[in-house]
């Protein structure tokens, strides 16, 4: 092998070796942005429930929880349980992502009542009820397995900007190829 055959061998496994660590980043910064949302969710365990509430200092619903931590995770999120069950796209139950909304059909007449986010293991962070205020719980049996409607969100923000890092990497490597 000449060492021109050589050294082109070596950049060619230099860009492999890059692009394999591009997808790994990606696909970190996917599950970090689910971990994020849960991460900030977590620290308002045991706050206080109040219907219509969309703060720690007064107080979540479900719906005004889940708008107050993706808005503060920086997604725009309508305040209306009914309005975010038909803002998205719905996940499969065996595709749950952390940081996806999942939502229950325990309302009047089977309508979407509550929402809450995943957590991962089967969980759910969500404004429970006066009684009981912020907290987590399993949604793979029990009453909150009964009403389960529908997952969206979340999951598909995330694969939204993993195609969009994907294709930011195949842009800079057209500029680099050039």
């Amino acid at each position: 092998m000449t060492r021109e055959e050589r050294n082109k061998e070596i950049q060619e496994e230099l860009k492999r070796k890059e692009e394999q660590k591009e997808t790994q980043n990606v696909v970190s910064s996917n599950n970090t942005e689910g971990d994020k949302i849960v991460s900030f969710a977590k620290k308002y365990i045991g706050y206080g429930y109040t219907w219509g509430g969309t703060s720690p200092s007064k107080g979540f619903d479900c719906s005004g929880f889940v708008y107050y931590v993706y808005n503060s995770c920086g997604y725009s999120l309508s305040r209306s349980c009914q309005v975010q069950a038909t803002s998205g796209t719905a996940v499969s139950k065996s595709n749950l992502a952390k940081g996806d909304l999942v939502f229950f059909d325990n309302g009047s007449n089977g309508s979407i009542g509550h929402v809450g986010i995943y957590i991962g293991g089967g969980k759910i962070i969500h404004a429970e009820n006066e009684r009981t205020g912020v907290r987590t719980d399993t949604i793979n049996s029990g009453y909150y397995n009964k009403y389960y409607y529908l997952v969206w969100l979340c999951h598909l923000i995330m694969i939204y900007n993993h195609m969009m890092s994907f294709v930011k990497f195949f842009e800079a490597q057209k500029s680099f190829d050039r």
